[in-house]
Parts: C-alpha cells; structure tokens; sequence
C-alpha cells in the first residue's frame, strides 16, 4: 500500500475551538508515536515467508536436478559400456555367422551335386520299385495258386504284375510279361469247380438226413418216409380223387416186406441220433477236403456216407433213393482240376534283377557331404 493510501486511511485530528486563555495556560500536547498496524506486519511476514519457501524451493530444485544430472551420466557411462559389449559381441557372431556360411555354402555344393545324380536315377529307382511289386504279385499268385486253388486271384494278381512291368518301360522285361501272358491265358484255360454249388449241396444233403427211413421198422421213420412220399400222392383236387385218396390210405395200413437176411434189433434213438451226427460228420469233413482241394480225402469221405446210407436206411424209399443219387453224383465231381505252372514269370524277373544288380553295381550314388557345423 502507498504511502499516499496510507495517509489517507490515517484519522486525521480533530481541531475543536478552546477557550484562548486556557489553551495560553496549558501547554501544547505532544503528537503521539505512530505504531505499525496488525494488517501491515501480516503483510511483511507473508512476503518474508513467502521468499523463504521460494529459496527452499531452488534450492530442492537444484538438488534434484543435481542428482539428476550425476544418474544421468552413469547411466550414459552404463549404455557406452553395454553398447561396446554388444559391438564386441556382434563381431563375434559376424565372424561365426561368416564361418557356417561357408560350411553351409560347401554343404550346399554337394547336395546340389548329389541332387544331380539322384535325378539321373531317379527313372530307374522307380522303375526297380515297379520291379519289387510285381515280384511280390507274381509271388502272391503262386502262393495262392497252389496253397489254396485259388484261380481268380491268380489270375488278378498276375495281370497287376504285367501292369507294373509295362509301367516300368523297360525292353529287358519284354520276356517276363510275354511268360506273364502265357501263364495268364493257361490260368483261364482250367475248367474250374463249382466249389460253392458242392457246398451247397452237401448242406442240403445233410439236412435230408435226419428223414431218412431206416431198414427196420422205425416208428419214426416210417412217419417221416409216409409224409415224403405220400405228400405228392394224397393231393385231392377235387371230389372225384378222394376216393383213390382213401384207397392208397388203406393200403397204407398193412406193409408187407421179404427180407434175404435176418431182421436185426430196431435201433434205439440214441444210436440213430449218433449214426445222423456220424453221417454229418463224414459229409463236412468231405466239403472241407474239396475246399482244400484234397481229392482221395473227398472221395473217401462220400463213398463212406454213401456205404452207411445203404447199410442203415431202406434204400426202397423215394428220399433214400433221391439221396444216394446225389451223393453218387458229388463222388464224381471234378473238384481239383489240374493247374498249369505258373513259375516260369517268377524265374525270369529274378534273373531280370540279378543282371540290373551286376550293371548298377558300379554307377552307385556318391553321399552328400557332412554339413561343418560352427562354432558356437
């Protein structure tokens, strides 16, 4: 505040008229000593605080800044220090990186060479692949030609082999599929046995078994023999049959039968269940013998069953008859006809892959070089 301020908010004196004569005995009053007000000494204290803070303030300031300035240039010195180790370090890893690039380089050199000579043999590794699988096939036929008989899967797997052996595109194997072809049209030529009519039959054969009639008198025999025989006869179609159909019913009645040799003990169930079973038993193991192709083994087994039928059963019973046929029939049948020999193809390609063994021997694929590997 101005002094101007001040002496204007100052109260100025009062001057009040007085009696003359008492101010001429009393003596002039003394002006009174002017004391700072509260108001300006807040103010002086404000500004003296006030300069006090702002000098601890640039004082703080400057400190920090200080400390500021001195981690400032260690961490610079810290980053220079880093900076020449990582420099140290990338010329050790240049120098090692220029190291595997040569080795690398050299590998590559001798991969590209064996690259070459792979590609020149490439036609003849497939080539001899196409060679192993129609060995293998030609292999297989044989196998199953003569372990099982089975024509139409030769035939197959000697075709697959003549396909691989004209995809191979070699001339040297013009002989094998020539013996390929012969072998083939040999394999049509054979007159194959209708192995699975046979089963079939022998199925329906042993089924019949357990009508049969026996030579004895069998009740239940004889129930089974009336029902096959008379199923045919004792349709009446109209009123006119039926009494032909009464008449062969009473005829039915009474049988009389001449017997050359003695009448033997009728047979009990259990031994006709078992003589059944015995005739079923010799019947499958003659459909497993022509599965096999074991010809004297099928031919046994059926002139046994076809003995037994007419040493037990009446052999005068349509259903008796009507089997014994068959039978006579299946013991006549071709079951293994004659195979050709198939071995020649065989003999061929192995002598094929014997002489491309001789001539490759020599021309073998060099080995690519070891990659050097660097230091780390």
């Amino acid at each position: 505040m101005s002094d101007k301020e001040q002496q204007h908010d100052e109260p100025k004196a009062v001057v009040t008229e007085q009696d003359p004569a008492k101010n001429q005995d009393q003596p002039a009053p003394k002006q009174p000593t002017r004391k700072p007000r509260p108001a300006q000494q807040h103010r002086s204290y404000a500004g003296l605080w006030s300069l006090l803070l702002t000098i601890a303030l640039l004082a703080g300031a400057g400190w920090y800044g200080y400390q500021w300035f001195v981690q400032s240039q260690q961490q610079i010195s810290s980053l220079q220090q880093s900076q020449a180790n990582l420099l140290a370090q990338n010329q050790q890893f240049a120098q090692q990186f220029n190291q595997r690039l040569a080795a690398m380089d050299a590998g590559q050199k001798a991969l590209t060479k064996y690259v070459e000579v792979i590609r020149d043999k490439d036609q003849h590794l497939r080539k001899d692949w196409l060679v192993m699988e129609a060995e293998y096939l030609i292999q297989l036929a044989n196998y199953r030609l003569l372990f099982e008989r089975d024509i139409n899967t030769a035939i197959v797997a000697l075709h697959s082999a003549d396909v691989r052996l004209k995809d191979a595109a070699d001339p040297a194997l013009l002989n094998t599929r020539k013996l390929l072809a012969a072998s083939i049209q040999s394999l049509k030529q054979v007159d194959q046995a209708d192995l699975a009519g046979l089963s079939l039959t022998l199925s329906a054969v042993s089924k019949e078994l357990e009508s049969l009639p026996l030579n004895t008198p069998d009740p239940i025999a004889k129930a089974h023999a009336a029902n096959s025989d008379m199923a045919e006869t004792n349709k009446v179609s109209s009123w006119k049959d039926l009494p032909a159909a009464i008449w062969r019913d009473l005829k039915t009645l009474i049988v009389i039968r001449d017997h050359d040799q003695p009448v033997g003990p009728l047979l009990s169930p259990q031994q006709r269940f078992f003589l059944v079973e015995n005739l079923r038993l010799q019947l499958e193991q003659a459909r497993l013998a022509m599965l096999t192709g074991q010809v004297d083994v099928f031919h046994e087994r059926i002139q046994t069953a076809i003995q037994w039928i007419e040493m037990h059963f009446d052999k005068e019973a349509v259903l008796t008859k009507s089997t014994m046929d068959t039978l006579q029939q299946l013991s006549h049948a071709a079951i293994a006809p004659e195979l050709p020999d198939i071995s020649a193809a065989y003999q061929a390609l192995q002598k094929y892959q014997a002489n491309a063994e001789q001539g490759n021997s020599s021309t073998a694929p060099i080995e690519p070089a070891a990659e050097a590997s660097g230091s780390n």
